[in-house]
């Protein structure tokens, strides 16, 4: 199986962040108050996948997934059990040791990537005239999964006669419930709320030595984005997780690159040297 390096990033408005690592490696990325965000999650697989979110580094124990089929590219931008937008919203806390330990979860996303189970072909040695599957022989059609042997004179045969006896699908559970993006709303355009930065020497820590700015995954606006229920079974262990950490602007490490660039004057997103305009608000530049 081809691990491949990464299959969620984090986005504003579809628009991919940059992502950031520490010295353990870590990925990071950075944003403002009040600011509603997607995951983009990719399948490059040849199966379908379930993907299973965790924020705030808490587990949410109601083992609801995101189906994906191979090639598919999903853009979720909402909860899998509510219909609240991904937000960002930061507030301060203190420097010390223990408050450290409190927030080290705060916007912490946590990915799990399941593959769907291999169900087993079922076979059936028929020992009489009468042909019988059983009550849980699942189907697809024709004798796809339904396969039946019949003694003759110790042959194995396959037997294609009439197979409406076969026609006894399996059902979900509640506590099996998965969700697929085959069908998606329209994205809203609501404001980002990126700040009023003038420029980068401005994105930087503007609390005391005994404050700090840390935020969590909380809930947004309320989203348009439906999902249709499916019944796929997958593996109860993962074979890839990844996680991405949010962190505000203010802790955002500043660079001589950094001082370089050039920024809106009203939304605070990077531009080209050469804009007059901003291209995100239309702020004058």
């Amino acid at each position: 199986m081809t691990n491949y390096a990464k299959l969620a990033r984090l986005a504003i408005d579809k628009s991919l962040l940059k992502e950031y690592s520490n010295s353990s490696n870590e990925r990071i990325v950075y944003m403002n108050n009040n600011t509603e965000f997607q995951i983009q999650i990719f399948n490059p697989y040849s199966y379908t996948i379930g993907v299973r979110f965790d924020f705030n580094d808490k587990s949410t124990y109601n083992y609801q997934l995101l189906v994906l089929r191979p090639g598919e590219r999903v853009w979720l931008d909402r909860y899998l059990d509510k219909q609240s937008k991904l937000l960002f919203s930061t507030y301060e806390v203190g420097t010390s040791e223990d408050v450290k330990k409190a927030i080290a979860g705060n916007g912490k996303i946590n990915i799990k990537f399941y593959k769907e189970k291999e169900i087993p072909v079922q076979t059936y040695r028929v020992t009489s005239s009468d042909i019988w599957c059983g009550p849980n022989v699942l189907y697809s059609s024709g004798l796809d999964n339904c396969i039946l042997e019949q003694s003759t004179g110790g042959n194995r045969a396959l037997i294609n006669s009439d197979i409406n006896f076969c026609n006894n699908a399996l059902t979900a559970t509640a506590a099996n419930t998965q969700y697929t993006a085959a069908t998606l709303a329209s994205y809203s355009n609501d404001e980002l709320g990126l700040g009023n930065y003038k420029d980068s020497t401005q994105i930087s820590c503007k609390l005391n030595s005994n404050k700090m700015e840390t935020g969590r995954i909380e809930n947004g606006s309320r989203s348009n984005q439906e999902f249709n229920t499916v019944n796929n079974e997958f593996e109860s262990w993962p074979f890839k997780t990844e996680e991405i950490q949010i962190l505000p602007t203010s802790r955002k490490p500043i660079t001589s690159q950094d001082l370089e660039k050039k920024y809106c004057y009203n939304c605070g997103r990077k531009l080209n040297q050469k804009f007059k305009f901003c291209p995100f608000c239309g702020a004058k530049q």
